[in-house]
Protein backbone atom coordinates (compact mmCIF):
# COMPACT_ATOMS: atom_id res chain seq x y z
CA UNK A 1 0.00 0.00 0.00
CA UNK A 2 1.43 3.34 -0.77
CA UNK A 3 1.16 6.48 1.73
CA UNK A 4 2.08 10.16 0.98
CA UNK A 5 1.82 12.44 3.94
CA UNK A 6 2.93 15.87 3.77
CA UNK A 7 3.59 18.06 6.54
CA UNK A 8 0.87 20.85 6.43
CA UNK A 9 -1.25 18.75 4.73
CA UNK A 10 -2.30 15.61 2.66
CA UNK A 11 -3.56 17.52 -0.65
CA UNK A 12 -1.61 18.10 -3.86
CA UNK A 13 -1.24 21.12 -4.76
CA UNK A 14 -2.01 20.91 -8.26
CA UNK A 15 -0.85 25.09 -8.60
CA UNK A 16 2.51 24.30 -6.84
CA UNK A 17 3.44 21.45 -9.18
CA UNK A 18 2.42 23.45 -11.74
CA UNK A 19 4.98 25.98 -10.78
CA UNK A 20 7.70 24.20 -9.81
CA UNK A 21 9.95 22.81 -12.79
CA UNK A 22 10.62 19.04 -11.79
CA UNK A 23 14.68 18.49 -12.55
CA UNK A 24 15.13 15.17 -13.35
CA UNK A 25 19.11 15.45 -12.25
CA UNK A 26 20.81 13.44 -9.49
CA UNK A 27 22.35 16.37 -7.31
CA UNK A 28 25.43 15.58 -5.07
CA UNK A 29 25.88 16.55 -1.45
CA UNK A 30 29.03 18.04 -1.01
CA UNK A 31 29.93 18.45 2.43
CA UNK A 32 32.63 20.27 4.25
CA UNK A 33 33.03 19.48 7.99
CA UNK A 34 34.41 22.58 9.88
CA UNK A 35 34.73 25.53 12.17
CA UNK A 36 36.26 28.95 12.03
CA UNK A 37 39.19 28.25 15.08
CA UNK A 38 40.13 25.31 13.37
CA UNK A 39 43.32 26.07 11.66
CA UNK A 40 43.83 23.42 8.79
CA UNK A 41 40.54 23.43 7.92
CA UNK A 42 41.95 27.32 6.25
CA UNK A 43 44.82 25.98 5.37
CA UNK A 44 44.87 22.97 2.33
CA UNK A 45 41.08 22.26 3.01
CA UNK A 46 40.08 26.01 2.23
CA UNK A 47 41.16 25.97 -1.67
CA UNK A 48 39.86 22.60 -2.00
CA UNK A 49 36.31 23.83 -0.88
CA UNK A 50 36.74 26.54 -3.07
CA UNK A 51 37.77 24.17 -5.89
CA UNK A 52 34.81 22.16 -5.42
CA UNK A 53 32.07 24.78 -5.16
CA UNK A 54 33.17 25.32 -8.86
CA UNK A 55 33.89 22.36 -10.01
CA UNK A 56 30.38 21.36 -9.10
CA UNK A 57 28.83 23.52 -11.62
CA UNK A 58 25.34 22.72 -10.82
CA UNK A 59 25.70 18.79 -10.48
CA UNK A 60 26.45 19.07 -6.75
CA UNK A 61 25.28 21.01 -3.60
CA UNK A 62 28.62 22.18 -1.52
CA UNK A 63 27.56 23.43 1.81
CA UNK A 64 30.17 24.44 4.29
CA UNK A 65 29.11 22.63 8.23
CA UNK A 66 30.05 23.52 10.85
CA UNK A 67 29.58 21.22 13.68
CA UNK A 68 31.34 22.64 16.44
CA UNK A 69 28.97 24.95 19.30
CA UNK A 70 32.67 26.70 19.54
CA UNK A 71 32.38 28.03 15.79
CA UNK A 72 31.44 31.31 15.47
CA UNK A 73 28.98 30.02 12.18
CA UNK A 74 27.93 27.29 13.98
CA UNK A 75 23.94 25.17 13.67
CA UNK A 76 22.35 22.65 15.26
CA UNK A 77 21.70 21.08 11.84
CA UNK A 78 24.84 21.30 10.27
CA UNK A 79 26.48 19.35 13.84
CA UNK A 80 23.25 16.76 13.09
CA UNK A 81 23.89 16.28 9.76
CA UNK A 82 27.87 15.78 10.02
CA UNK A 83 26.97 13.60 12.69
CA UNK A 84 24.63 11.26 10.23
CA UNK A 85 27.77 10.58 8.08
CA UNK A 86 30.57 7.84 8.43
CA UNK A 87 32.51 9.04 11.54
CA UNK A 88 35.79 10.52 11.78
CA UNK A 89 37.43 12.32 14.66
CA UNK A 90 38.70 16.03 14.01
CA UNK A 91 38.23 18.13 11.00
CA UNK A 92 38.04 18.93 8.47
CA UNK A 93 36.67 16.27 6.64
CA UNK A 94 34.74 15.66 2.97
CA UNK A 95 31.52 13.71 2.60
CA UNK A 96 30.36 12.85 -1.06
CA UNK A 97 26.68 12.20 0.31
CA UNK A 98 27.48 10.22 3.22
CA UNK A 99 30.77 8.67 2.07
CA UNK A 100 33.96 9.78 3.97
CA UNK A 101 37.07 10.66 1.64
CA UNK A 102 40.45 10.69 2.38
CA UNK A 103 42.36 14.39 2.73
CA UNK A 104 42.17 17.21 2.21
CA UNK A 105 44.23 18.83 -0.63
CA UNK A 106 43.94 18.14 -4.69
CA UNK A 107 43.48 14.34 -4.68
CA UNK A 108 40.39 14.55 -2.34
CA UNK A 109 39.43 17.34 -5.10
CA UNK A 110 39.61 14.97 -7.98
CA UNK A 111 38.21 11.89 -5.87
CA UNK A 112 34.79 14.44 -5.36
CA UNK A 113 35.18 15.96 -8.81
CA UNK A 114 34.72 11.92 -10.10
CA UNK A 115 32.11 10.84 -8.04
CA UNK A 116 29.82 14.15 -8.50
CA UNK A 117 30.28 13.21 -11.98
CA UNK A 118 29.30 9.73 -12.21
CA UNK A 119 26.39 10.52 -9.93
CA UNK A 120 25.03 12.77 -12.72
CA UNK A 121 25.27 10.37 -14.92
CA UNK A 122 22.49 8.14 -13.34
CA UNK A 123 18.68 8.25 -13.47
CA UNK A 124 17.89 10.00 -9.86
CA UNK A 125 15.18 8.21 -7.89
CA UNK A 126 13.09 11.12 -7.29
CA UNK A 127 12.57 14.69 -9.25
CA UNK A 128 12.57 18.15 -7.78
CA UNK A 129 11.87 21.70 -8.20
CA UNK A 130 11.74 24.24 -5.56
CA UNK A 131 11.29 28.58 -5.74
CA UNK A 132 11.36 30.52 -2.81
CA UNK A 133 10.81 34.67 -1.58
CA UNK A 134 11.55 36.75 0.90
CA UNK A 135 9.23 40.01 2.28
CA UNK A 136 8.92 42.17 5.05
CA UNK A 137 10.70 39.01 7.46
CA UNK A 138 8.55 36.05 5.76
CA UNK A 139 10.15 33.79 3.56
CA UNK A 140 7.46 31.53 1.25
CA UNK A 141 8.65 28.49 -0.66
CA UNK A 142 7.03 25.63 -2.05
CA UNK A 143 8.41 22.06 -3.69
CA UNK A 144 7.20 20.09 -5.93
CA UNK A 145 8.49 16.04 -6.23
CA UNK A 146 7.88 13.01 -7.93
CA UNK A 147 9.06 9.35 -7.40
CA UNK A 148 10.75 8.11 -10.99
CA UNK A 149 10.71 4.80 -9.67
CA UNK A 150 9.10 2.80 -7.81
CA UNK A 151 10.20 2.01 -3.79
CA UNK A 152 9.76 1.59 -0.22
CA UNK A 153 10.47 2.99 2.76
CA UNK A 154 10.08 6.34 4.68
CA UNK A 155 11.31 9.31 3.10
CA UNK A 156 11.49 13.47 4.31
CA UNK A 157 12.36 16.67 2.69
CA UNK A 158 14.31 19.02 4.50
CA UNK A 159 14.48 23.38 3.71
CA UNK A 160 18.16 24.36 4.16
CA UNK A 161 19.16 28.14 3.88
CA UNK A 162 22.36 28.27 2.28
CA UNK A 163 24.38 31.66 2.52
CA UNK A 164 26.39 31.86 -0.38
CA UNK A 165 29.05 34.28 1.31
CA UNK A 166 29.58 35.09 5.07
CA UNK A 167 32.88 37.45 6.48
CA UNK A 168 33.65 35.96 9.41
CA UNK A 169 37.13 34.97 11.31
CA UNK A 170 38.99 31.61 10.05
CA UNK A 171 41.97 30.37 11.74
CA UNK A 172 45.05 30.54 8.95
CA UNK A 173 42.80 32.94 6.79
CA UNK A 174 42.29 36.02 9.20
CA UNK A 175 39.58 37.96 10.60
CA UNK A 176 37.90 38.80 7.54
CA UNK A 177 37.61 35.08 5.20
CA UNK A 178 35.04 34.88 2.84
CA UNK A 179 33.16 31.47 3.93
CA UNK A 180 31.28 30.04 1.36
CA UNK A 181 28.01 28.19 1.13
CA UNK A 182 27.54 28.50 4.97
CA UNK A 183 24.75 25.72 6.11
CA UNK A 184 21.92 27.40 8.27
CA UNK A 185 19.31 25.58 10.34
CA UNK A 186 16.60 23.51 9.01
CA UNK A 187 13.75 25.48 8.10
CA UNK A 188 11.03 23.65 9.39
CA UNK A 189 12.84 22.67 13.09
CA UNK A 190 13.38 19.12 12.15
CA UNK A 191 16.95 18.61 11.09
CA UNK A 192 16.04 15.81 8.31
CA UNK A 193 12.71 17.29 7.37
CA UNK A 194 9.36 15.86 7.69
CA UNK A 195 7.96 12.77 6.10
CA UNK A 196 6.39 13.61 2.28
CA UNK A 197 6.22 9.33 1.90
CA UNK A 198 5.67 5.92 3.65
CA UNK A 199 5.67 2.65 3.09
CA UNK A 200 5.31 1.19 -0.71
CA UNK A 201 6.00 4.17 -3.48
CA UNK A 202 5.06 3.40 -7.18
CA UNK A 203 6.63 5.08 -10.12
CA UNK A 204 4.96 8.51 -11.29
CA UNK A 205 3.88 9.63 -7.58
CA UNK A 206 3.94 13.19 -6.77
CA UNK A 207 3.33 15.64 -3.67
CA UNK A 208 4.03 19.45 -3.19
CA UNK A 209 3.48 21.68 -0.48
CA UNK A 210 3.77 25.52 -0.04
CA UNK A 211 5.20 27.00 3.45
CA UNK A 212 5.27 30.25 4.95
CA UNK A 213 7.84 30.97 7.17
CA UNK A 214 7.42 33.92 9.42
CA UNK A 215 10.47 35.77 11.40
CA UNK A 216 13.14 35.32 8.90
CA UNK A 217 14.07 38.73 9.60
CA UNK A 218 17.71 37.99 9.88
CA UNK A 219 17.74 37.06 6.17
CA UNK A 220 16.72 40.35 4.87
CA UNK A 221 20.68 41.75 3.75
CA UNK A 222 21.27 38.20 2.37
CA UNK A 223 18.13 38.21 0.38
CA UNK A 224 18.85 42.43 -0.91
CA UNK A 225 22.49 41.28 -1.95
CA UNK A 226 21.26 37.60 -3.66
CA UNK A 227 23.32 35.91 -1.05
CA UNK A 228 20.67 33.40 -0.01
CA UNK A 229 19.76 29.76 -1.49
CA UNK A 230 17.23 27.39 -0.42
CA UNK A 231 17.73 23.79 -0.77
CA UNK A 232 15.49 21.05 -0.06
CA UNK A 233 17.46 17.99 0.67
CA UNK A 234 15.71 14.30 0.34
CA UNK A 235 16.23 12.05 3.08
CA UNK A 236 15.54 8.02 3.65
CA UNK A 237 15.17 7.09 7.04
CA UNK A 238 17.28 4.05 7.30
CA UNK A 239 17.33 3.64 11.22
CA UNK A 240 16.78 5.25 14.48
CA UNK A 241 18.26 8.87 13.95
CA UNK A 242 20.22 7.14 10.69
CA UNK A 243 19.09 9.35 7.06
CA UNK A 244 21.11 8.24 3.55
CA UNK A 245 21.00 11.15 0.76
CA UNK A 246 18.92 10.52 -2.12
CA UNK A 247 18.71 13.69 -3.99
CA UNK A 248 18.59 17.78 -3.31
CA UNK A 249 17.57 21.22 -5.78
CA UNK A 250 18.01 24.33 -4.49
CA UNK A 251 17.16 28.14 -6.06
CA UNK A 252 18.13 31.84 -5.14
CA UNK A 253 15.81 33.58 -2.81
CA UNK A 254 14.01 36.32 -4.43
CA UNK A 255 12.69 39.29 -2.98
CA UNK A 256 9.08 39.56 -3.37
CA UNK A 257 6.66 36.51 -2.25
CA UNK A 258 5.28 33.71 -4.44
CA UNK A 259 2.24 34.21 -5.78
CA UNK A 260 1.29 30.52 -6.00
CA UNK A 261 1.75 30.60 -2.05
CA UNK A 262 -1.51 31.71 -0.11
CA UNK A 263 -0.84 32.30 3.56
CA UNK A 264 -3.42 32.96 7.35
CA UNK A 265 -1.38 35.48 7.88
CA UNK A 266 -4.19 38.04 7.44
CA UNK A 267 -6.52 35.17 9.20
CA UNK A 268 -4.46 34.10 12.20
CA UNK A 269 -2.24 36.56 14.07
CA UNK A 270 -0.01 33.40 15.92
CA UNK A 271 -0.22 30.33 18.26
CA UNK A 272 1.30 30.68 21.12
CA UNK A 273 2.88 27.62 23.23
CA UNK A 274 1.96 27.94 27.29
CA UNK A 275 3.53 24.88 29.04
CA UNK A 276 0.87 24.60 32.34
CA UNK A 277 2.58 21.74 33.75
CA UNK A 278 5.68 18.61 33.27
CA UNK A 279 4.32 17.36 29.96
CA UNK A 280 1.32 19.01 29.37
CA UNK A 281 1.05 22.54 27.03
CA UNK A 282 -1.18 24.97 26.44
CA UNK A 283 -1.57 26.00 22.42
CA UNK A 284 -3.22 29.13 21.80
CA UNK A 285 -4.71 29.81 18.32
CA UNK A 286 -5.67 33.86 17.94
CA UNK A 287 -7.58 34.16 15.07
CA UNK A 288 -8.79 37.53 13.25
CA UNK A 289 -11.51 36.03 11.27
CA UNK A 290 -13.54 32.93 11.13
CA UNK A 291 -12.31 30.14 9.59
CA UNK A 292 -13.94 27.29 8.50
CA UNK A 293 -12.39 23.62 8.13
CA UNK A 294 -9.65 23.99 10.30
CA UNK A 295 -7.12 21.49 11.65
CA UNK A 296 -5.07 22.11 14.35
CA UNK A 297 -2.02 18.92 13.72
CA UNK A 298 0.93 18.47 16.39
CA UNK A 299 4.15 16.87 14.91
CA UNK A 300 7.41 15.25 16.47
CA UNK A 301 10.24 16.81 15.66
CA UNK A 302 11.45 14.62 12.97
CA UNK A 303 7.71 14.93 11.26
CA UNK A 304 5.90 11.96 12.69
CA UNK A 305 1.73 13.23 13.00
CA UNK A 306 1.20 12.84 16.95
CA UNK A 307 -2.13 14.20 17.62
CA UNK A 308 -5.43 16.31 16.47
CA UNK A 309 -5.90 18.38 18.71
CA UNK A 310 -9.05 20.28 16.87
CA UNK A 311 -10.92 19.74 13.33
CA UNK A 312 -13.57 22.45 12.83
CA UNK A 313 -14.88 25.86 12.54
CA UNK A 314 -13.18 28.54 14.73
CA UNK A 315 -14.73 31.89 15.23
CA UNK A 316 -12.80 35.20 15.64
CA UNK A 317 -10.60 35.34 18.80
CA UNK A 318 -8.63 32.82 21.11
CA UNK A 319 -9.21 29.54 20.89
CA UNK A 320 -7.01 26.85 23.96
CA UNK A 321 -5.91 23.54 22.77
CA UNK A 322 -4.16 20.79 25.26
CA UNK A 323 -1.54 18.89 24.00
CA UNK A 324 0.57 15.88 26.25
CA UNK A 325 3.81 14.47 25.27
CA UNK A 326 6.77 13.38 26.89
CA UNK A 327 10.12 15.98 27.15
CA UNK A 328 11.20 16.91 23.72
CA UNK A 329 10.79 19.52 20.83
CA UNK A 330 7.32 19.30 18.62
CA UNK A 331 6.02 21.11 16.17
CA UNK A 332 2.48 23.01 16.06
CA UNK A 333 0.86 23.05 12.58
CA UNK A 334 -3.09 24.94 11.88
CA UNK A 335 -4.26 24.19 8.53
CA UNK A 336 -6.77 25.91 6.94
CA UNK A 337 -8.14 25.00 3.17
CA UNK A 338 -4.26 24.16 2.44
CA UNK A 339 -3.04 27.38 4.17
CA UNK A 340 -1.07 27.33 7.42
CA UNK A 341 0.90 28.64 9.97
CA UNK A 342 3.25 26.42 12.11
CA UNK A 343 4.74 26.85 15.53
CA UNK A 344 7.69 25.19 17.15
CA UNK A 345 7.49 24.77 20.76
CA UNK A 346 9.06 22.47 23.33
CA UNK A 347 7.78 19.97 26.19
CA UNK A 348 9.63 20.26 29.49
Amino acid sequence: MNRLLTFMTCLLFAGVLQAQEIKNEQISLVTKKTATWCPNCGAAAWTSFLDMIEDGDGKSLPIAAHFSSSSELFSTTAAAIVDNFEFVPGQPVFYFNRERLSGSGASTVTQMNERVQAASEQTPLVGLGIEAAFENGQLTFAYAMEFLEATSGTYQVGFYPIRKTVIARQSNQGNEAEHKQILDNELLGADFGIVVADGDIEAGTTTSNPYVVNNAAGYNTDVENGNLDLAIIVWNKVGDNEYEYVNAAFTNVIQGQLSNVETLSSSVTKITAMPTQAGTTLLEVDTKTALDKAQLNIFSIDGRLLAQPYTGKLSTGKHQFSFEGKAGIYVANLLVDGKQVTKKFIVQ
